[in-house]
């Protein structure tokens, strides 16, 4: 089961990012026409692209660090309450009353 959490996290994670990215570069072809001189320049159109060209392509690391700092793909903290009333920095927080 902890397998198959690995795997569905990093797939979800990998297509939701993608169709962000898909999103974004309609939303902004400037940036995919960019993003698209750099590929061509520096790995060309008739080989794949590799790990080992990542760091020639700043451009298109930045685009997609970019993607993901707007679209969060994974929530960053669970749902949180508290389970007494509290008071923090001057704050009231009255405890949760489930319903």
């Amino acid at each position: 089961m902890i397998c198959m959490d690995f795997f569905i996290a990093g797939t979800q994670t990998t297509s939701t990012t993608l169709d962000y990215v898909f999103l974004m570069m309609l939303l902004y072809p400037e940036v995919q026409r960019r993003a698209q001189e750099q590929l061509d320049a520096v790995v060309g159109r008739d080989k794949p692209l590799q790990l080992a060209d990542r760091h020639k392509l700043p451009y298109v690391g930045a685009v997609l660090m970019e993607v993901q700092r707007i679209h969060q793909v994974t929530p960053l903290a669970g749902p949180r309450r508290v389970t007494k009333d509290t008071t923090l920095n001057g704050y009231n927080i009255p405890k949760a009353r489930l319903k």
